[in-house]
């Protein structure tokens, strides 16, 4: 009997239940934090909070096959994986919808300028003139990266009312524009030009630090900045200098760099910054949905043999 492995800190025991009836009569599904301590194991289903690197890599015998239920491999060192003869995959199409939500619900906190009420009412000032909410109608979204998260994140904002704006290395789709997307001709100027900038790129080498002081300097004052992609793509410092110094208004961030953030994290606790632990992706129904598919596709893979491909 084959071993699967639920790589996460997470209590996801229906998920696992889900997968063990799945590949039920194949394999045997496990849960755990420390994959590279178990032995014999064809195949991991790495959460975004799980890392693998190389080391840990060549330490599980006999793995062929990497999951991940999520949007971005970050979490996994693809070149060791490549190398060792590993396939890896994502499974994400099934969350796109909650990504699109909490994105559009942060970018709503932070056009009405929501942290800033709640704190002044958490500390006894109920008092509206320490707020500076905007109207929607009209309000400037501006795009860093067009993917489908992105993309139906900017149906979203067109439908209430907001001027979309995106910069995208491979451009943006006929529909996308269409529907009055335009696109931006350098991050710079999209910057410049947005009263609430979201990202949506990938964490890798190229964006790792992509909005630094100098980024956050050509943004418009008293803007915002909604992050729900990886926590380094935005160098925190220079984030908190934006904000103390009131260049920026606020910021909505779902990512943390590092994660979890350490108690005293300078963004964790600020004033004008409202912070929710990664859960974009999530939903109780959206996770169910994803691990049916995982659970479908690793029987099928795992029936077939060793030669056949995971399809994300």
């Amino acid at each position: 009997m084959k071993r699967v492995v639920l790589a996460t800190r997470l209590p996801l025991q229906r998920a696992q239940e889900i997968l063990q009836y799945r590949l039920s009569g194949i394999a045997t599904v496990l849960r755990s934090a420390e994959p590279e301590s178990l032995s014999e194991v064809t195949a991991v289903i790495a959460e975004p909070d799980i890392t693998l690197r190389a080391e840990q890599l060549q330490h599980i015998d006999g793995l062929r096959h990497i999951v991940i239920p999520s949007a971005g491999t970050d979490n996994v060192d693809l070149q060791a994986a490549h190398s060792l003869g590993i396939d890896v995959c994502e499974v994400r199409e099934l969350v796109r919808r909650d990504a699109s939500d909490h994105t559009l619900a942060l970018i709503l906190a932070v056009v009405r300028d929501v942290r800033t009420g709640q704190f002044a009412a958490a500390h006894g000032q109920w008092d509206v003139t320490l707020t500076h909410p905007r109207q929607v109608q009209g309000t400037r979204l501006g795009l860093v990266g067009f993917g489908t998260v992105a993309e139906a994140v900017a149906r979203g904002a067109i439908a209430l009312g907001m001027e979309v704006r995106a910069h995208n290395r491979r451009g943006l789709s006929v529909d996308a524009a269409a529907r009055g997307v335009r696109l931006a001709p350098d991050l710079r100027s999209l910057l410049a030009w947005a009263d609430v900038i979201s990202v949506h790129v990938p964490l890798t080498p190229a964006t790792k630090g992509l909005i630094g002081m100098r980024e956050l300097s050509a943004m418009r004052p008293g803007s915002a900045i909604v992050n729900i992609a990886r926590g380094a793509i935005i160098d925190s410092r220079a984030l908190r200098q934006a904000l103390d110094s009131g260049h920026l208004r606020t910021a909505a961030l779902d990512v943390m760099d590092p994660e979890p953030p350490p108690a005293d994290h300078p963004l964790l606790h600020h004033a004008q910054v409202l912070v929710t632990p990664h859960m974009a992706w999530y939903s109780p129904i959206s996770v169910l949905a994803t691990y049916e598919r995982v659970g479908d596709e690793l029987r099928n893979i795992l029936t077939r043999g060793a030669d056949e491909r995971l399809h994300g």
